[in-house]
């Protein structure tokens, strides 16, 4: 079967991310797929977090009643850090009759290419990887254009519009908002707009748990 490994943080999951894996399915390039949660990005050693049980339970609530989308704990018993090229390896030896497709945004992808992976070589080399993009700049379509010639396997580039959303601005809103939820403001973001960024579920569990104070 031919899987697609979402890998993130996803604190929290948001429309944008369910928008990518559906754009992912029309595609047809794979069966199913796996979001990777990883406990502690090595990109974001210095982040703080929130706790790995809290951000799979966003996950769950999100994607319970979407088929073919489920999670995955592997990296949770993995030696620190996560290292995806390790998860990769790990996967392949455990479920040898799976092929896997990584979803990337367009930002990690270049920095793939750049070699700030460890063994991004061998993670070119040996998986096809399908990048998508908010927005797509001169320098970065070139980049896109060049990418098959140079490496064995496929990677594909999704040109749809893509929900710009930050999981970022999401949790400082959560930090910073007021009792005046209907009215206050921030990065350019009412209360309103932030609840039509987050699945209905999602945004319960947030304010129930007191998420991102």
């Amino acid at each position: 079967m031919k899987v697609g490994l979402f890998f993130g943080t996803f604190d929290p999951i948001h429309n944008g991310h369910l928008k990518i894996v559906n754009e992912v399915h029309k595609s047809g390039l794979v069966k199913k797929i796996l979001f990777i949660v990883t406990p502690q990005s090595p990109f974001k050693v210095n982040n703080a977090i929130t706790s790995f049980n809290h951000r799979v339970n966003m996950l769950n609530l999100a994607i319970s009643d979407i088929p073919n989308l489920n999670y995955s704990d592997v990296e949770l018993n993995l030696k620190y850090p996560q290292f995806t090229s390790n998860t990769l390896r790990f996967l392949k030896k455990k479920y040898p009759y799976n092929s896997y497709v990584l979803i990337l945004g367009l930002d990690n992808y270049q920095s793939l290419q750049n070699r700030q992976w460890k063994d991004s070589h061998y993670i070119m080399n040996n998986f096809e990887i399908l990048v998508f993009n908010r927005k797509i700049t001169k320098n970065q379509s070139s980049l896109s254009k060049n990418t098959s010639k140079e490496f064995r396997k496929y990677h594909h580039f999704l040109n749809h519009d893509l929900i710009n959303i930050s999981s970022t601005a999401i949790r400082n809103f959560f930090r910073k908002q007021t009792n005046n939820k209907i009215d206050y403001n921030f990065l350019g973001h009412k209360y309103s707009e932030i609840k039509s960024m987050l699945p209905k579920a999602v945004l319960n569990y947030i304010e129930t748990h007191e998420l991102y104070k």
